[in-house]
């Protein structure tokens, strides 16, 4: 616009001034040191489009005015506001140009006073287009095309629908801008069809770097890993939808996607009906990480391996140990059984109290032996724990520190029937 603009005018202002091109070249004269554009509309528009305006005016002005002997256009003045008034009349089409007003001076102004032509747009419909995704993704994207569309009504609604024409670059400029803020790591096109509603179809295309391949990762607590993956492998393909995204989308919307996946799942309801709680985070990447995370709510089972390194007797190197226990609102029951030596037995029932979700007292009784312990643990919010139990009668003590290395794998600082040493346990 501001090309066609410059050329309209100055073809124009030739004629006005061309027989006193001698009095333009003098230098002994006041001049034009500044020009300033204000634009009076009838009625709001977008900020950026009348900045737009009144640019493109400016930069003509600051060419027709800039350096000007004064005393040469006050002489003119009429035939110059005439020739703006003709010209930008003829190209800023959308707008009815009422008046054009020049203030001249070192620090000249020019003042233009528009009113927009009906029809205006009364409304902006945006439509994605995204390919090669899955449906439930594409149901992702519709709800952040809501919120980009209603920022379109908010910004060209009341905008001439003859003015779309010659402010494509403004929608443009809005469009990349809304783009890079709420779907980074797309490339976007448009198509715009104008009229009272106007329709903009968006069309996306992902980026490099992608999400390439999903891994999984399972964190358990009170259940054994194995069977969080059985129960979770109808799940895994789920996930794969995920397969695609720009990571740097993955990364902006980790946690909506999170959430949206939860719903879509169901909240993993094969695994509620097993008392289980579900939850998942993911780490996005070229290979994209999801952590399972699953907490039983009321059953316990289980089974852990030890090996003991430090002083030993009677042949005690470790053991295995199977439990299997039930949690009811403040305290749980459990029933443990160890296969190899044990200084403390091998049968175990024990009773725990929660105190606090991090500190339980309990007691424990092994049948076999008859022998009695009360039982304190204190685990810290990271994982690792204090154990305590102190047996009377007889019965040995056993003071646990414990560290967890992996997912699977803790390692166990203890002393038991006077015996200390390193102890790795192995829970499935």
């Amino acid at each position: 616009m501001r090309l066609r603009l410059q050329l309209l005018l100055l073809l124009s202002l030739g004629f006005i001034f061309g027989s006193n091109q001698a009095v333009w070249a003098g230098n002994d004269q006041e001049t034009v040191e500044s020009v300033e554009v204000q634009l009076k509309l009838a009625d709001q528009i977008y900020e950026g489009l009348q900045e737009r305006i009144e640019f493109s005016i400016s930069r003509v002005g600051e060419q027709v005015l800039l350096s000007q002997p004064l005393s040469l256009l006050q002489t003119n003045k009429a035939g110059l506001k005439n020739t703006i008034k003709n010209v930008f009349s003829k190209v800023l089409v959308g707008f009815k140009l009422n008046d054009v007003n020049l203030e001249l001076g070192k620090h000249s102004k020019i003042i233009v006073n528009l009113t927009p032509i009906a029809p205006l747009i009364e409304e902006i419909h945006l439509e994605l287009k995204v390919n090669d995704f899955a449906p439930e993704m594409v149901d992702f994207f519709n709800e952040t095309v809501v919120q980009m569309n209603q920022e379109l009504n908010q910004i060209f609604v009341g905008l001439p629908v003859a003015a779309v024409s010659w402010s494509n670059s403004i929608f443009k400029l809005v469009i990349d801008y809304l783009v890079a803020r709420e779907l980074p790591g797309f490339q976007a096109q448009f198509v715009l069809n104008s009229g009272k509603i106007t329709k903009i179809i968006l069309e996306l295309t992902p980026e490099t770097p992608k999400v390439e391949k999903i891994k999984f990762n399972y964190q358990t607590r009170k259940i054994p890993t194995l069977f969080t993956r059985y129960k979770a492998n109808g799940y895994r393909e789920k996930f794969d939808l995920l397969k695609g995204l720009p990571i740097s989308f993955l990364t902006h919307y980790r946690v909506e996607i999170e959430k949206y996946l939860t719903k879509k799942l169901n909240n993993f309801s094969d695994l509620n009906t097993w008392g289980i709680t579900a939850d998942f985070k993911i780490k996005p990447g070229k290979i994209t990480y999801v952590e399972l995370k699953t907490i039983s709510n009321r059953l316990e089972m289980g089974l852990e391996a030890r090996v003991f390194l430090g002083e030993s007797q009677d042949n005690f190197h470790g053991n295995v140990q199977g439990f299997l226990g039930y949690s009811f609102d403040y305290y749980e029951v459990v029933a443990r059984y160890y296969y190899g030596k044990n200084p403390r037995g091998n049968v175990f029932l024990m009773a725990m109290f929660h105190l606090t979700p991090i500190f339980s007292l309990g007691f424990e009784y092994e049948p076999l032996l008859e022998n009695q312990g009360f039982c304190l643990h204190y685990q810290f919010e990271h994982g690792n724990y204090l154990s305590l139990t102190t047996g009377y009668n007889g019965a040995p003590t056993e003071a646990v520190i414990g560290f967890v290395l992996t997912n699977n794998f803790n390692l166990e600082f203890l002393t038991v029937d006077k015996r200390y040493g390193l102890q790795l346990m192995y829970h499935l």
